[in-house]
């Protein structure tokens, strides 16, 4: 399970997560934070990652993101509704899983160049 699967969980079952420095601590029913927190322990260094960013920072990188949607999109020749589904789905992801995206279609679209200089061709499914 990834750190932002995890967090969306937590706050399913009633977890708060705050981090205070270089603490995090999790607040809720004893019994459901005992069975979560040692599945958050392994993810402590990106979940205090994501809370030192301001909040124009965490704007930066959501246009960022955005962006790189947009060149995406266009790599792979989506039409405007696969697009908008893409926009949609970011727009509904959590915040500790917006450098995640952003590095995958970062990797997406250096494959995509990648590829391009290599002749390759690529099928598009669009859903209607």
């Amino acid at each position: 399970m990834k750190v932002w699967e995890l967090m969306e969980k937590c706050a399913e079952v009633g977890i708060s997560i705050s981090v205070h420095g270089e603490i995090v601590s999790l607040e809720g029913d004893p019994a459901v934070v005992a069975e979560y927190a040692p599945l958050l322990r392994p993810y402590k260094a990106e979940i205090i990652e994501s809370a030192d960013l301001t909040p124009d920072e965490w704007l930066e990188l959501i246009h960022a993101l955005d962006c790189l949607i947009d060149r995406y999109c266009l790599g792979h020749r989506l039409s405007d509704f696969g697009r908008e589904r893409i926009l949609a789905t970011r727009r509904h992801q959590s915040l500790i899983s917006i450098p995640e995206s952003f590095e995958w279609f970062w990797r997406e679209l250096e494959s995509l160049r990648t590829n391009a200089g290599q002749g390759s061709t690529r099928e598009n499914i669009d859903y209607e």
